[in-house]
């Protein structure tokens, strides 16, 4: 028998139709298995940002609006933290509040096809200096915040080091310091101009503030 390999064969217009299917659709097909994601903005102070998995919010209070996909209602579920949420518009718009860190679980079904994910919110840590412009010492603070993980977040640590930098990025001074949300840093070996200072504490990675020396 011979074999005939256009017999099985999609039409133009079965290939064009299923292209638009998959543009349309929020979920991406990894040899055969679904895997499932929101897309949507992340509103804070008038400021917007996509949607990720962990959303670093340097606020208390946010809102969120889910834009994908196309479905009837998302189901929100806290699974833990410290800050609160409600949803409206069939779960397409959360309002967050109170943060600290807040996991959230999302559920919807779309196609016949039940899908769950898991986003965080959180209040990163930040840090000020002043004065600015300095002379001699710089004030450098730690505001309170918590880690991506609302679950596993840790005891804040407090500032323990700060690099200064001249204007050309070239270490000048590191100081270290027992941990404490408010420490002196000495800037006098630094030249006038433009300076910065890498600051390690509770946050993830160094945070970088950008000073001037008079």
């Amino acid at each position: 028998m011979n074999y005939n390999p256009h017999a099985n064969a999609l039409t133009h217009d079965q290939i064009t139709r299923m292209h638009r299917s998959l543009q349309d659709d929020s979920y991406i097909l990894y040899y055969g298995a679904e895997s499932a994601v929101l897309t949507g903005t992340v509103n804070v102070a008038g400021n917007s940002n996509p949607l990720y998995t962990a959303n670093q919010i340097n606020a208390t209070t946010a809102t969120v609006n889910i834009t994908g996909p196309s479905v009837p209602s998302i189901m929100w579920t806290k699974t833990s933290g410290t800050g609160s949420f409600y949803s409206s518009s069939a779960g397409k718009y959360l309002s967050l509040s109170n943060l600290g860190s807040i996991n959230l679980q999302a559920d919807w079904n779309k196609s016949c096809s039940d899908f769950s994910a898991t986003y965080v919110f959180y209040k990163g840590y930040s840090y000020t200096a002043g004065p600015n412009p300095a002379t001699n010492f710089v004030e450098v603070r730690e505001d309170g915040g918590q880690s991506d993980n609302a679950e596993k977040s840790p005891a804040p640590t407090g500032i323990t080091k700060v690099e200064v930098y001249d204007y050309n990025n070239k270490l000048v001074d590191t100081q270290s310091f027992p941990a404490g949300t408010s420490v002196q840093v000495d800037i006098t070996k630094v030249q006038p101009g433009i300076m910065y200072l890498a600051v390690t504490g509770s946050a993830v990675s160094p945070v970088i503030l950008k000073m001037i020396k008079q």
